[in-house]
């Protein structure tokens, strides 16, 4: 069995961190209960928390807000020993969890496309991700999640499953681009898009190369003038399934203190972060 370490509040302390967490191979490590936020004395790295490789880690129940990089939270692979699949596989995510955190208000600084709430690259070479029931919102400029490579398309994710969040004033809820494979949003609410254009999209594709592994199910898309937008016209294109597309969701609650939630419980109930399983 494996023991990790767990980086935590004292129980009813109130914990919070300005500046940057950067951990590499953080085997079994569990972070939770703690508030980061954006530093204007501490400009190193590309997000306010990094995960760089790394198996059964969580990051669990805490905040993240504020980033001037590229995003809140980044979850990619370490720098492998050489560029063969093995190790590239052994330098990347396996069995990680982001759950029931509030993630939000990436800046809206640079160009169009960028700044992103959570931004997933483990490589092809990854597996078995969950990001689940967490609060995502505020990505005026970019996604509240991408899922995708960047200048490498092969640092897109494999294997992580996306469900029952609430991705809330993105350009878009969620990207999923370039080689992401077997990548499944399921019971998602994606509502109230903060800014139009060539982003807008409840979900987005980028440059996908294997979107029939990719799927879109039992998903609330709301607000966006593309719920879902291929502008490439991808071939094959994405697994769509039972998705609804409601012209309004109304909120009660704040982003701010990461209360948000559907006001209609029969929409909580299903889709989101409060969605009963």
């Amino acid at each position: 069995m494996n023991a990790g370490i767990h980086l935590q509040a004292y129980p009813k302390e109130n914990v919070g961190i300005n500046g940057y967490l950067s951990l590499k191979d953080a085997d079994y490590w569990t972070v939770s209960g703690i508030r980061f936020g954006y530093s204007p004395t501490n400009t190193t790295g590309q997000a306010i928390v990094n995960f760089f490789g790394g198996t059964g880690w969580n990051f669990v129940g805490n905040e993240v807000s504020g980033t001037r990089g590229v995003a809140n939270l980044l979850i990619r692979e370490r720098t492998p020993l050489s560029t063969s699949a093995s190790d590239r596989a052994v330098a990347a995510p396996h069995d990680y969890l982001v759950a029931a955190n509030c993630i939000h208000d990436a800046a809206k600084t640079g160009s169009q496309g960028q700044m992103h709430n959570i931004y997933l690259m483990p490589t092809i070479y990854s597996g078995g991700g969950a990001i689940e029931n967490n609060i995502i919102a505020g990505a005026p400029l970019g996604a509240n999640i991408k899922a995708s490579g960047s200048a490498d398309p092969d640092g897109a994710p494999r294997e992580v499953i996306i469900r029952h969040n609430t991705l809330l004033y993105g350009a878009s809820g969620l990207v999923m681009g370039q080689a992401a494979n077997r990548v499944e949003s399921i019971g998602n609410l994606i509502a109230l898009p903060i800014s139009s254009g060539p982003n807008d999209g409840g979900v987005k594709t980028y440059e996908l190369t294997a979107a029939d592994t990719d799927s879109v199910k039992d998903t609330l898309i709301s607000g966006y003038v593309h719920p879902v937008r291929q502008p490439w016209g991808s071939d094959p294109t994405l697994y769509l399934r039972r998705n609804v597309t409601p012209p309004s969701v109304s909120l009660t609650g704040s982003v701010a203190n990461c209360s948000v939630r559907a006001a209609d419980s029969s929409i909580r109930s299903v889709y989101g972060h409060m969605a009963l399983k």
